[in-house]
């Protein structure tokens, strides 16, 4: 289940979300295990959205995260947590986005998984934005556009990611120039 799990987040990375599903489909009837479900019901949630079905995507990225939990797999659980915040974001569920994103950063800096925790602090700044809370844009996004240099194995930091708000924010504070300041200063 786990290797056709694989195939179809291949599909759902290159845009083949009706392929994705299928393979999806195939391999949830093989009943797997709740980790391999996980990462299934992630790939299919992935598609869904893609393909407009948003509300059957949330409930599947939720679908997800019970299944990563039950399992007690902190990776697929941060996966979801992710997919599931940033997906609530897009269709505006602010309170739903915020009680993920904090139970996945809790979870993300418990087992060290800084690559997920820079990811979910990059939607903790996108949350404060929708809110219109300034103060707290840039604050939440230091941790991850600043973070120390990745170790070997470990992905870089998200500095693009954070562009957005950061820019948002700084316009909405009148530096006309929005995130440029930022690259500025740190050359």
């Amino acid at each position: 289940a786990l290797a056709l799990s694989n195939q179809a987040q291949l599909h759902a990375l290159a845009g083949r979300d009706t392929q994705a599903i299928d393979v999806v489909t195939r391999a949830l009837a093989l009943h797997p295990e709740p980790a391999a479900r996980s990462h299934l019901l992630n790939n299919l949630g992935l598609a869904l959205w893609r393909r407009g079905d948003n509300a059957r995507a949330l409930s599947t990225f939720q679908q997800s995260l019970a299944a990563a939990i039950a399992a007690d797999d902190p990776e697929h659980a941060c996966r979801a947590y992710v997919n599931l915040a940033w997906s609530e974001l897009e269709v505006v569920e602010l309170g739903a986005a915020e009680r993920h994103i904090s139970e996945g950063i809790q979870l993300a800096e418990r087992v060290e998984f800084l690559t997920f925790s820079r990811y979910l602090r990059m939607l903790q700044s996108r949350l404060h934005l929708a809110r219109g809370e300034w103060e707290e844009v840039a604050a939440a996004a230091a941790p991850a556009r600043d973070g120390p240099p990745p170790g070997p194995g470990t992905a870089p930091t998200l500095g693009r990611p954070f562009e957005t708000p950061a820019a948002a924010d700084r316009r909405a504070r009148g530096h006309p120039r929005g995130a440029a300041s930022h690259h500025n200063k740190n050359k």
